[in-house]
Parts: structure tokens; C-alpha cells; sequence
């Protein structure tokens, strides 16, 4: 639909208003994501160039985007811009708005993260369609996110071959579903649904099934109670559930590490034949942006929406 250079022109328009998007604001890695890619289809559509700033100490590890992905966007780095580039519902007070301000008018930035964000998000809350002359795009909202993640979330090559080594370590065969189950902090947001709840949608459909889960404790029940399919996992016995403020207090390298498997696990996802997840969940909401909606089932049985 369109190539890298084409959206690369339209992405550094310097004729254009300018955002410079914050991608290690506040949240896990997929959150902070797929509310940049919300943010960039507001402004392909809107014709504003796109910058980010990445290097921060949460879900990168040491110089931003580069630590995981080959070189798309500029990165920006500035004094003090990651302090004031924030969410919305952290960017307030009177000393914020002041400092936002005067860094705007000293480096020529049109927008910060905070001042498109509600409205990127609101305006496809239910996908729509997307129109672009310039870019000859005429499709659904899912299904430019699709191609859009095609060019921008490309693996460096250190990332690529640690994500292979644990990819072939798992022998995973090419017909199989693939089941994601949030735990840990995120059902402080949302209902743990039941692992009844997920495996009713695999029946009679394969006998191979892919399960991730952030709670190994899941897993074992699942190959307990479903012991006629062949399960495999990722999971760790160690892992007792993703919770955001432990991972960010992890040394660098641990970090990678963890990141690097979630990032295979998300792979998985994207290869299944069909995936059973949570629209809520914003790995989930990733996966269904990248396979455009296709084979995709929610475990609530909702259609795509931003939540």
C-alpha cells in the first residue's frame, strides 16, 4: 500500500506543524506504542511531521528506539524535554504549562505528546476509515495501522537474533492458535477472565495451542485441565505476574531481556492462525492492529475499540 520512503517524506514534511512524541512517557511498552501510532495517524492525516524522543530509562535500555528497532523516525534529544513531553493527565500545573512553553518557542515544536493525545484517541476510538490522497490510502483504520507497523516496527539485528534464539528453542509448529492472558497489574483495571474463557474459542479448531501468560501458575492449570492439547509456552515457572513499577526498578539488562521475549511472544501472536486475546490489553490491541483485525477474537467477544 505504501512504501517506507513515501511515508518517510510525509512523516519529516519540514513545511509542516511539528510533534515531537514522548514513546517512553509513562506505561508499558505496547501502551506507549500503540498510542504513537494513534498520535501518527492523527497526523498523516492532519499533515503534521512527526518526531519522537525515546531515550529514557523504562522500557529502553540505553539509547531509545535503536535499542530494539532499526533507525525510522528522528529522535529528538533535548535538556529537560522529557520532563515536560508527557501524558495529559501528567502534564499540569502552572509550572508545567511555562516550561512546555518556553521549550516549544526555543526549539520550534508545534505540539507536544500532551496536546494530541486525547484527541488522536478519540478519533479512532472505533477505527473508521482512512483516507490520505498523498499516500494513495483508502482503508479501515486497522488496516493502515497494519501496514504502518510493517515499515516502523522492523528489529534491529542484535534484537532479531535473540528473539530467533528463543523462537527455535520453542519448536513451535506452523498450525497452531494463540492465547494471551493478562494477569499481574492489569487486573487492577480490569476482570481476570477465566482460562475457560479463552480456551472455549480453540476447541475443535487444532489440538496445538500457544499460550502466554505473565503468571506461569495459568499455564500449569491450563495443561492440567486441557491436557488433550499440545501446549506450548514461553512462560517461565518464575513468573508471577507483569507488574509496571517492579519492572522499571530492573537493571538495564534485565530489562532487555524481558523485553526481548515479550517481543517474541508478540511475534507468536502475529503468526497464529487465529488470535484469542483481550482488546483491552494493550499487547492484545497491538496484535489486533497488526493482523488488521483478522482471525482475531476477544475473550469478551467485543469488537476492536480504544480503550
Amino acid at each position: 500500500m505504501i512504501t517506507k520512503s513515501i511515508l518517510l517524506n510525509k512523516v519529516t514534511d519540514k513545511g509542516n506543524k511539528r510533534i515531537v512524541f514522548n514513546v517512553e512517557a509513562h506505561a508499558g511498552f505496547y501502551s506507549e506504542f500503540n498510542n504513537m501510532l494513534f498520535c501518527l495517524v492523527f497526523c498523516l492525516e492532519k499533515n503534521i511531521s512527526f518526531d519522537i524522543q525515546s531515550k529514557g530509562d523504562i522500557n529502553f535500555y540505553n539509547a531509545g528506539w535503536g535499542d530494539y528497532f532499526q533507525p525510522f523516525f528522528k529522535e529528538i534529544k533535548l535538556p529537560f524535554l522529557n520532563k515536560y513531553n508527557s501524558r495529559p493527565y501528567l502534564a499540569y500545573g502552572i509550572k508545567f504549562y511555562m516550561f512546555k512553553t518556553i521549550l516549544k518557542t526555543i526549539y520550534n515544536i508545534d505540539y507536544f505528546t500532551q496536546d494530541l493525545f486525547d484527541q488522536a484517541r478519540a478519533d479512532y476510538k472505533h477505527g473508521g476509515t482512512i483516507n490520505i490522497p498523498e499516500l494513495n490510502v483508502n482503508c479501515s483504520f486497522l488496516e493502515f495501522c497494519s501496514e504502518l507497523i510493517k515499515i516502523i516496527y522492523v528489529f534491529n539485528a542484535s534484537t532479531r537474533k535473540e528473539m530467533n534464539d528463543l523462537l527455535k528453542n520453542l519448536s513451535l509448529p506452523e498450525d497452531y492458535i494463540a492465547i494471551h492472558i493478562r494477569s499481574g497489574d492489569k487486573i487492577q483495571e480490569v476482570p481476570l477472565y477465566s482460562q475457560d474463557d479463552y480456551i472455549k474459542h480453540a476447541i475443535g479448531k487444532t489440538n496445538n495451542l500457544y499460550v502466554y501468560s505473565d503468571n506461569y501458575e495459568i499455564i500449569e492449570k491450563i495443561k492440567i485441565k486441557y491436557n488433550d492439547f499440545n501446549i506450548y509456552s514461553l512462560t517461565e515457572k518464575n513468573d508471577t505476574g507483569y507488574i509496571h513499577n517492579d519492572f522499571v526498578k530492573l537493571p538495564p539488562l534485565e530489562r532487555k531481556k524481558k523485553m526481548t521475549k515479550l517481543f517474541a511472544n508478540i511475534e507468536i501472536f502475529c503468526n497464529a492462525n487465529t488470535f484469542i486475546g483481550s482488546i483491552d490489553s494493550n499487547p492484545g490491541m497491538f496484535v489486533w492492529m497488526s493482523r488488521a483485525g483478522k482471525n482475531c477474537i476477544d475473550v469478551n467477544g467485543r469488537e476492536f475499540m480504544i480503550y
